[in-house]
């Protein structure tokens, strides 16, 4: 969770740093114009990060899982690092409900990798439904260097419900680690 985009580079460079430290394969996929104070805060690192837009690689989130997949097996049995914000300010309810739904299947289809996955929200602009379902789709939540368990994580039988139930008033959404 992060509130303004001074927050959103601090605490993604800091995941992707130490990533890159650890020798680990790095994505970032979030909206374009995130992306360039990012690599400047990366610095000499970026060059190390393969970097998508994710309002063209979003646009349909069902993209976001088959195209994560294909960058993971270039790297089989290594550990990786993914960012990816499917959900930013200016989508339609619509938008939100099937990046909600790819949020919720991030955790299942991941569950057999050794990746780490940074879901990045923007508390000063999403609005209160999308922050309640991104504890429900993230077992875990990080604000600054504050990680905690998301009390409203609904596990992983939440995915398996039918999408049209996670397109109703209480969506479903996420911040995902597998592997760990």
């Amino acid at each position: 969770l992060y509130a303004g985009m001074e927050e959103f580079v601090r605490g993604t460079s800091a995941f992707v740093l130490e990533g890159l430290r650890r020798d680990e394969p790095v994505m970032v996929a979030v909206p374009a114009d995130r992306l360039p104070r990012l690599r400047e805060a990366l610095g000499a690192g970026a060059d190390r990060v393969a970097f998508a837009d994710m309002t063209v690689l979003g646009r349909n989130p069902a993209r976001i899982i088959p195209a994560l997949r294909a960058w993971l097996d270039q790297y089989p049995g290594r550990r990786t690092r993914f960012v990816g914000e499917p959900i930013w300010a200016g989508r339609t309810r619509d938008e939100v409900a099937e990046a909600t739904w790819h949020e919720s299947l991030l955790n299942l289809a991941f569950a057999d990798t050794p990746t780490s996955i940074l879901c990045p929200y923007d508390v000063s602009r999403l609005d209160a439904g999308a922050l309640a379902d991104a504890r429900c789709t993230h077992p875990t939540l990080l604000h600054g260097s504050h990680r905690t368990a998301s009390d409203g994580y609904a596990g992983p039988s939440a995915a398996i419900a039918a999408p049209e139930q996670a397109r109703g008033d209480e969506l479903l959404l996420g911040v995902a680690e597998g592997g760990e």
